[in-house]
């Protein structure tokens, strides 16, 4: 939990969590009813039984504080 003491650190805060792209795709990866027991993604070993409640507060908190744009889209505009 952050304290903001003036409302111009609001903003900083919040972006603090703002879910990364790879984070967003790698909880839906997990939370998928194909998703095999255990996979490998980006070198990373996921276990859908294991990182089911990560994933669901990765989406949670792209609910609240949305996705941050994948670093090649941002240089496209």
């Amino acid at each position: 939990t952050k304290t903001a003491i003036h409302p111009a650190q609001v903003a900083t805060i919040q972006d603090c969590y703002v879910v990364s792209a790879a984070e967003h795709a790698a909880a839906l990866a997990v939370l998928r009813r194909d998703a095999a027991a255990v996979y490998a993604s980006d070198g990373i070993m996921q276990e859908p039984a294991t990182h089911t409640v990560w994933a669901r507060g990765i989406l949670g908190r792209a609910a609240a504080f949305g996705v941050a744009p994948m670093l090649d889209q941002v240089r496209a505009t």
